[in-house]
């Protein structure tokens, strides 16, 4: 079933008949109309379960990884135990004791991101007829190249090593360590580390402390390496974390990651540094100062780059 059958109309409408299937559409989605007592149950379930896939699909998925893949280690549970965005993720065990975290690929994933892409385009041309103020190709484009970037594990296995040099130095943040070794394009393997669902935690109703030192945590995550190196988690849904005990919390997946270059970052920062220039005491005011000089520093840094690069 395509869009066009999905909204109930056909192929050609008319802008109205398009824009009056939006508003239906709206109409049943929207939660004040769509009462369900159990709509949040089973969409907590949705978002934590795994496909349960036919023996056929299985050996597929397996067959993609090559002959004799399982014998690099010494204990793979076939049994799923978490859903990733795009696989499953199981447990194993390597030949020297490590326990690990396999990310393994759902088979023709490819084919199913290209059709789900495809189907977004045709909503984005609807979209346009209904609102030609916005031109959807790039936003269409930036999504298709992240999307397809998370299909290659190889380049998330780059990226988690990215992030473990990035935020060495935060005590409170962990993460899993890739075994390249070990990992292909639709397999990825790394180091298991353990930690408890953030809603997990927070449903037992831990003390305002502890829930504050998992918020600072998580903002250390994922503003150091933007703040610093210019990268962006793209992903950060609460799924993607796990607590510890002490509040320390694991960031575990890097499919999708965005470099942006030192002028993005000042544009974000500066701001920022401004207002407390301005309106911060005298030891603000110097610290604002001194970061709104770093950031023309890396400014200027990157346009020499640029001319050193342009004159070889």
């Amino acid at each position: 079933m395509d869009l066009y059958q999905q909204l109930g109309i056909k192929r050609g409408a008319s802008d109205a008949e398009i824009k009056k299937a939006y508003r239906r559409l709206a109409r049943e989605l929207h939660p004040d109309t769509n009462k369900d007592p159990d709509a949040e149950r089973r969409f907590k379930e949705a978002n934590e379960a795994h496909a349960v896939l036919s023996d056929p699909e299985k050996r597929k998925q397996y067959d993609e990884l090559g002959a004799n893949w399982q014998s690099k280690f010494k204990k793979f549970e076939h049994e799923a135990a978490a859903a990733a965005s795009l696989g499953q993720v199981h447990r194993a065990t390597s030949h020297d004791g490590e326990a690990l975290a396999c990310k393994l690929q759902y088979p023709d994933m490819a084919s199913a991101v290209e059709a789900d892409l495809a189907q977004l385009s045709i909503i984005f041309s609807i979209y346009e007829r209904y609102d030609r103020a916005i031109h959807t190709k790039e936003i269409h484009g930036e999504i298709a190249d992240r999307l397809r970037e998370e299909l290659d594990y190889e380049l998330e296995a780059r990226h988690m090593a990215l992030y473990r040099r990035m935020l060495a130095g935060e005590k409170h943040v962990h993460l899993p360590e890739p075994k390249p070794d070990l990992s292909t394009k639709r397999l990825l393997t790394m180091s298991w580390i353990d930690g408890k669902p953030i809603m997990q935690v927070l449903a037992g109703k831990p003390s305002l402390e502890l829930r504050n030192r998992i918020a600072y945590n998580m903002f250390r995550a994922w503003y150091v390496p933007f703040y610093e190196y210019g990268v962006i988690h793209g992903d950060p849904h609460l799924g993607n974390y796990t607590t510890r005990p002490n509040g320390d919390v694991n960031l575990m997946d890097f499919g999708c990651i965005r470099v942006f270059p030192p002028s993005f970052v000042g544009g974000v920062i500066e701001p920022v540094c401004q207002r407390r220039v301005h309106r911060g005491g005298d030891r603000q005011r110097r610290e604002g100062e001194r970061a709104v000089a770093a950031v023309d520093l890396r400014d200027d840094a990157d346009e020499a780059d640029d001319r050193t690069a342009a004159d070889e």
